[in-house]
Parts: C-alpha cells; sequence; structure tokens
C-alpha cells in the first residue's frame, strides 16, 4: 500500500453536523492499513479524541459520550461540485501531526492504456489552519496495488476515492483542536509523459472546514544513551502517536564535497554531517515498526551547540507504552527488505 503524491479537486455540498465516534466509527481504509492500529488501540484513540469521525448526513447536533460534537457554525464537511462531492470522513491528530480522511464521489479517474501508469491528481490544495500554516503538508489519493494486474487501484469498493491530507508542525500542540480549512481546485492525471504539469479534465473548486480533536498523549524519557558507535548520544525522546521529538548530542562537523558541472568547472559544497536518524520503533513484543517515510525537521540549536533537535513524522501509529527501543540508521537494507536490527543502531527506552 502506498501514497500516490498528487493535487486534487472536489465537490461540495455544504454539511453542517455532528461528529461522533458513536454515530459513525468506521475508520477510513486508508487509515486502517497504513496505521495499523489494534482494535484495542483504536478504542484508546477514539475515547481520547485524537481521532474523529465526520457524518456529513447528521445535522441534529445531538451531544455525544465522547465530546467530539461540533458546532455547526465552524464546519463544512462535504461539498459537491459539477456533480462531484467531497466529504471529510475521519482525522486524527497529536501534539505535531495531524491526518485528514477525505471521500470523493463521483468522479472516475482517467486511464490512459498506452501510458505505464495514470496517476490521478488534484491540482492545487490551499491549507489553512486558524488562519496559519502548518509546518509542512503532503496529500494525494491513496490508492492499493493489484499484484494480478499489475497496477495501482484507488477505486474503493463503492466506487469512491480516497484523499488524505497530513499536515506537520514543528512547534508542540499547535495542531490540536484547530479548524482546518482546506480549498482544493482541478481533478486531473498524470502520466510517465506528462510530469510537469497534470492535464486537468474537470474544473472547480471545493472547500471544506474541518475542526479537528488530537491528543496531548506522550511519553517522555532521558536515555542519556550512545548511539551505537555512531558518536551520537540520544538525550531526549518524546513519542506520540505520529511523531517523535528527539535531541542528539552530535558534535557539528562540517563536510567538504566537489563535484564537475556539465562546464567542466569543479564545484564545491559544504554542508553540516548529521546524526543517525529514526527509522522505526522496537516494541516490547518484538515486532518492528518501521517509521522512516514519514519525513520531518531538524537542525542544530544554534550554529555552535552539538544538540541536534529532530522530530520525525511517523507513517505508522506509535503506542509509547508499547515501545521497547528506538532504532536508528546503520546500513541500507537489502533491497525490498525491511529494516532489522542489524541494519540499526538500538537504543532501549528503560
Amino acid at each position: 500500500k502506498r501514497f500516490i503524491p498528487a493535487v486534487a479537486l472536489i465537490a461540495a455540498i455544504t454539511g453542517a453536523v455532528t461528529v461522533s465516534a458513536a454515530t459513525y466509527s468506521q475508520w477510513s481504509r486508508s487509515f486502517d492499513e497504513l496505521l495499523q492500529p489494534t482494535e484495542a488501540q483504536k478504542t484508546k484513540l477514539e475515547e481520547s479524541d485524537a481521532v474523529r469521525f465526520y457524518d456529513s448526513d447528521n445535522t441534529d447536533n445531538e451531544d455525544t459520550d465522547t465530546g467530539a460534537e461540533q458546532s455547526a457554525a465552524t464546519q463544512k464537511l462535504s461539498d459537491t461540485v459539477n456533480g462531484v462531492t467531497i466529504s471529510v470522513q475521519q482525522s486524527i491528530a497529536d501534539n505535531y501531526a495531524a491526518w485528514i480522511s477525505l471521500k470523493i464521489e463521483g468522479y472516475t479517474p482517467v486511464e490512459i492504456p498506452e501510458a505505464k501508469f495514470t496517476c490521478p491528481v488534484i491540482r492545487d490544495v490551499q491549507i489553512d489552519i486558524d488562519g496559519a500554516s502548518a509546518s509542512s503538508e503532503s496529500c494525494g489519493f491513496y490508492s492499493e496495488y493489484d499484484s494480478d494486474n499489475n497496477q495501482w487501484n484507488y477505486i474503493q469498493e463503492d466506487g469512491s476515492l480516497e484523499y488524505n491530507i497530513q499536515l506537520y508542525s514543528f512547534n508542540k500542540g499547535t495542531l490540536l483542536g484547530r479548524t482546518v480549512h482546506i480549498e482544493m481546485s482541478d481533478f486531473g492525471y498524470e502520466t510517465q509523459k506528462a510530469q510537469a504539469y497534470p492535464t486537468i479534465d474537470l474544473e472547480g473548486t471545493w472547500t471544506l472546514d474541518v475542526d479537528l480533536g488530537g491528543t496531548d498523549s506522550l511519553i517522555t524519557t532521558e536515555p542519556n544513551a550512545p548511539i551505537g558507535d555512531s558518536g551520537a548520544t540520544l538525550l531526549y525522546a518524546e513519542i506520540s502517536p505520529l511523531a517523535a521529538l528527539l535531541k542528539i548530542e552530535y558534535p557539528q562537523k562540517q563536510i567538504v564535497e566537489t563535484d564537475v558541472d556539465d562546464s567542466g568547472k569543479t564545484v564545491t559544497f559544504y554542508h553540516t554531517e548529521t546524526p543517525p536518524q529514526l527509522v522505526g520503533i522496537k516494541l516490547k513484543d518484538g515486532t518492528i515498526k518501521e517509521t522512516s517515510s514519514g519525513g520531518g525537521f531538524g537542525s542544530y540549536l544554534d550554529e555552535k551547540s552539538p544538540i541536534y533537535r529532530q522530530i520525525l513524522y511517523f507513517n505508522t501509529y506509535a503506542d509509547g507504552e508499547e515501545i521497547d527501543s528506538l532504532l536508528f540508521f546503520k546500513s541500507l537494507p537489502e533491497p525490498g527488505q525491511p529494516y532489522t536490527e542489524d541494519n540499526c543502531y538500538v537504543v532501549p527506552l528503560n
């Protein structure tokens, strides 16, 4: 399973709604497949208001026991334009990250038989979070690989498409309980023959407003432990369901590299070497979950400081109470193989 990065267009029906895990608790396909939470973990996330479900057909605003009910005045959970409807299905948020799942109905992706692949995209997606922007964001249609036909499938069993937006913040708590305004323009597609700009096959602009929940639940630890023989020391770790904040002691080292440009001229590059990156977590039952593809930020506290502050965003769900060790990059695994302890520096949390 994977995300295909994309830019998208959406349709809209104005929806004033109640949000309640009690009334609509079906996890989206992508959240279920990518985060892979257990049923117990799902319950924990829902009860903490980290996860919210959105029912655009419910306009009664009745109270619920989850604290997830929302004011109809602040939310627009569905929009229909040119026969295409985009609705908010689900969100999950913690101190540093938020995921939003959208359902798209009435649009069929274009297929180009002679192309090696055809990827649906939304040309432009604009995100506003209570008047500000996220530190970073990514979005795209969810797809599953069909090995029998050697292709990626975007269409769900009910004929709809799923589109996900992932928001990231460098500042703790800035996504919790916020209203996210989403504006999406123009559906299209890309193939290997057309990479620079998508071909647009449906024009329009869809707008949505969704109130996030969120949990500030996290674990903190100060291992003050070496990261193998890398020369780095893990001083502090803060782990929430979708992200980790790390502070690592690793004296700054300037690396000088040279290359030859197209004119034959030697070009010199300077950059600062960084400590090994977190690539996985090892659970207390021995399971290893990779975390490396979520992206993140990192920088030294200042130009002379030996302390490197790093925030990494997971592509899986991390329950801090179940984590035994953090795994840092040591070497690449064989092509197509997952990380193991042989490829990593292992730092126990206890």
